[in-house]
């Protein structure tokens, strides 16, 4: 690459690993441009394409789509976070509807992986002094009922970032993971759903922040049962797993009684479990907008759940930050356009 000083390049399952350097920065790069402009336009009849959405897609096309979509998964699930949801909510979709729309989504997404990929950039993060210094940080989201017959979709991502987190500080986030998938169990409310993502984050959390720390030899523990010396473990590495769902916040570090005051008594019990795996994983549970939540971009089709994730893919930086005068965000047209903004500003509690 011409804007770094050092770099070295090696190519492995179609992607580009580049360790670069400029100036005081450093990182490892990972670039798919190889693989992902090889990606072939759809085999369905462009004729086919320009008719009715409506019109159902025969065994050949269906065929033909299937295999696109597994070029393209192969994509998200490397580099391309940015396509993630909608080739998991299209390969659904294949499933259950079939019809030339399908098909049409798929063209577009072929085109746009081509045209605009992301580089994947893991940061050298000066501030992390010690292994124990790292912050192993989730966000969770769900969209309700955006499935055919009535599925929920969930996301989550997890990140390496520094303690300047912990203090609302902006600062480099290293993705070193991402998940799209349907929900286990079908959510009745947008609440429910949500409480079913921020237990499965937490567990992702816990996940990383465990391998995290066998990896930097934290494995010489007292005898006893796994479980045990696992949570002894976790004491070692701080995590956070955000969340941009009001009533699940509240019902985990505020709500008392039977049922957390929610109105399902399988997501109270989920909760209760939450509230004891936080405890025994030191993790701490906060409440962000739903405007920069990155992990929007894993769960809905619609470009402005993507936008906040592009503006991080540029700028490689993010902020978790409480503000007392943020109540909710529902509105999320134009964000970025707006005259005094400040991309790095996050409001979350």
């Amino acid at each position: 690459m011409g804007n770094c000083e050092r770099t070295i390049l090696y190519r492995h399952t179609g992607i580009d690993v580049e360790v670069c350097e400029k100036g005081s920065e450093s990182w490892v790069q990972l670039c798919q441009d190889y693989y992902t402009e090889g990606i072939p336009d759809l085999c369905v009849p462009a004729e086919r394409l320009r008719g009715d959405p409506n019109n159902e897609l025969n065994s050949n096309e269906i065929s033909a789509c299937r295999a696109a979509l597994g070029a393209l998964q192969w994509a998200a699930t490397q580099t391309q976070v940015q396509i993630f949801a909608r080739v998991n909510l299209l390969l659904t979709e294949l499933t259950v509807v079939k019809t030339i729309q399908v098909a049409k989504e798929i063209q577009d997404l072929i085109k746009e992986v081509r045209s605009n990929l992301i580089t994947l950039k893991l940061w050298h993060m000066p501030e992390v002094q010690h292994w124990q210094d790292a912050v192993i940080v989730t966000l969770a989201d769900q969209a309700h009922n955006n499935r055919p017959q009535g599925g929920s979709t969930r996301g989550l991502m997890t990140f390496v970032a520094g303690p300047q987190h912990l203090e609302g500080h902006a600062g480099r986030l290293n993705l070193v993971a991402w998940r799209t998938w349907k929900l286990k169990r079908k959510a009745i409310s947008t609440n429910d759903g949500e409480i079913q993502c921020i237990l499965e984050g937490e567990d992702h959390n816990f996940r990383t922040g465990f391998l995290w720390s066998q990896l930097n030899g934290c494995c010489a523990l007292p005898p006893g049962d796994h479980l045990q010396r696992a949570n002894y473990m976790m004491q070692y590495t701080k995590g956070i797993i955000a969340t941009d769902s009001k009533g699940g916040y509240d019902a985990v570090t505020k709500s008392e009684g039977p049922v957390l005051g929610l109105s399902n008594a399988r997501s109270a019990l989920q909760e209760y479990q939450l509230r004891e795996q936080l405890a025994e994983s030191f993790c701490g549970l906060i409440w962000i907008s739903g405007d920069w939540n990155l992990s929007e971009a894993l769960t809905k089709k619609a470009g402005v759940a993507r936008e906040g994730l592009i503006q991080f893919f540029k700028q490689n930086m993010w902020k978790l930050k409480f503000d007392p005068t943020f109540i909710q965000s529902e509105k999320k047209v134009d964000r970025w356009e707006k005259p005094g903004h400040d991309p790095t500003r996050i409001l979350c509690r």
